[in-house]
């Protein structure tokens, strides 16, 4: 949303060069790829300057390269059942003691902003059945972290997570593997809720990593509230088989980004459909495009486009395509003529964004990934042009979470500069939505003291996002890696939040 910043690049040269994806860049979790030619994969040597700037910034994320990760095997009863959410595996991938946490988090944090490790986890792969965007039967898989160790945090009844990470070109994402791209997302998860004694279930999300599914249903809000309930489901049932912790009887959802959307639009579902099976403790989303009609309207209206659009486009346009059949007729009636033969199913994608610049299938050079129109760009003149009454606008209103109303306790987070999902489009109007209706729901703005808790929950991720800016140069240096430093600070808030419901 950073902790492979210690297996990629640091944060000053990531200002650089390192443009608005969410949870990726210098801060590592959620494309974790290549952004452009400078950036490497995991596990490449980092150049003297990157190592300055790392001792410098001393971010929190994990030195992921100097831990020696231990893998070992597992399983559980499969149930060959077809009923959603049964689970038809589950295989103990890693295992991470709580003084190597602590050594991890030690080694690279500043303030420490997630507090102190209580509980060793275990990491495993469960896959799971779930239904597709077309109500057909499905497999999928999600990460689980289950708290261990003598500490009364990690023993007996325990909360559960539903966690939705944020958008990935990658399509061998897997949240259970800290040896892939999604090494950041799975350390944030463990270091801020498994080690406190929660239990975090985490999709992999259809389209990546052990589904079955050839495609992403990016921001559909139905089909992706239908793989998250199923996801729990199934890691409920991985619970249940297990003798020193059980389920406890409180339900936290939350994610990030593409995420924050997830998590919003799962809440809906659960609340409107299985509200007696999973009744929700708290619901935290964060820096999700809650308001996508009103967010592309902006963008496709002549206003700025966000970092990441080259990316999140093709995403979305073949997600609704898929699901929805009538986007276009041909490629080419949304796409500009470079970029019409490849763009269709172009993501998510065994390539990294820098080898499908490097091979014409994106546009280059677009080092903020922001060349959405005009000479170059990605999308035609006359799609924008025909945008408003296009059935592309239609898709985006009918998945926009506006006018919903929940039941369950609410509170949002973002940062009000974002450049990746703009601030006030989606959060605030999404506030103000709630608030004309009565009910109110309060916002972590990171950039506003007033706005976060009081006392060291609100003064810390406050003050270390402040020593983070001032480290890299200031607001300008921080606004390519702005959208993932942001999401540390939420899941500080978050994590805060959720323990004091305990």
């Amino acid at each position: 949303m950073g902790f492979n910043a210690f297996t990629r690049r640091g944060a000053a040269d990531a200002a650089r060069s390192n443009r608005g994806m969410p949870l990726e860049r210098a801060f590592g979790f959620g494309m974790n790829n290549e952004a452009h030619d400078e950036l490497r994969h995991p596990g490449d040597v980092m150049t003297q300057r990157e190592i300055m700037v790392l001792q410098r910034v001393k971010m929190i994320g994990l030195t992921v390269l100097s831990i020696a990760l231990t893998a070992c095997g597992g399983g559980g009863p499969s149930d060959s059942s077809t009923q959603r959410g049964a689970l038809l595996e589950a295989v103990t991938t890693e295992q991470w003691t709580a003084a190597r946490l602590k050594s991890a988090i030690d080694a690279a944090q500043s303030g420490e902003l997630l507090g102190v490790p209580r509980c060793d986890v275990q990491l495993r792969h469960i896959r799971y059945r779930t239904l597709n965007p077309a109500g057909r039967p499905a497999t999928a898989a999600a990460a689980l972290m289950l708290p261990q160790g003598s500490d009364p945090a990690c023993r007996g009844a325990r909360p559960q997570l539903l966690y939705a990470h944020g958008t990935s070109e990658d399509k061998a994402l897997d949240l259970a593997n800290t040896k892939t791209s999604a090494m950041g997302d799975t350390l944030l998860l463990m270091a801020a809720f498994a080690t406190q004694g929660i239990i975090v279930i985490a999709p992999n999300m259809q389209g990546y990593e052990g589904s079955d599914q050839d495609y992403h249903p990016y921001l559909n809000a139905e089909a992706q509230a239908v793989d998250m309930i199923d996801a729990v489901r199934a890691g409920k049932r991985a619970v249940q088989q297990e003798s020193s912790i059980s389920l406890g009887s409180q339900l936290f959802l939350a994610g990030y980004s593409e995420g924050g959307h997830v998590a919003l639009a799962t809440q809906r579902v659960i609340e409107r459909d299985h509200a007696a099976e999973l009744p929700l403790a708290a619901v935290v989303p964060m820096s999700g495009p809650y308001n996508l009609v009103g967010f592309a309207d902006q963008i496709f209206g002549g206003g700025p486009v966000n970092d990441g659009a080259t990316m999140f486009a093709p995403l979305l346009i073949n997600g609704y395509q898929r699901s929805d059949g009538d986007i276009y007729q041909q490629p080419g009636d949304v796409y500009q003529p470079a970029f019409a033969s490849t763009a269709a199913g172009l993501l998510p994608s065994q390539s990294s964004l820098a080898e499908l610049q490097r091979a014409g299938r994106l546009p280059s050079p677009d080092e903020n990934f922001s060349r959405l129109f005009g000479p170059g760009g990605l999308i035609n003149d006359s799609f924008r042009q025909a945008f408003p009454g296009s059935k592309l606008r239609q898709a985006m209103q009918k998945n926009t979470l506006l006018g919903f109303t929940p039941k369950a306790p609410l509170t949002l987070c973002g940062g009000a500069a974002d450049p990746v999902v703009f601030f006030a489009v989606n959060t605030v109007a999404l506030q103000a939505d709630l608030s004309g209706r009565g009910i109110k729901v309060p916002v972590w703005n990171i950039e506003d003291r007033a706005s976060l808790p009081v006392g060291p929950g609100g003064d810390r991720p406050y003050g270390w996002f402040d020593q983070v800016r001032t480290a890299v140069g200031g607001a300008d240096a921080l606004k390519p890696t702005y959208h993932e430093v942001v999401a540390f600070a939420c899941a500080s808030l978050a994590q805060q939040y959720f323990l004091s419901l305990r």
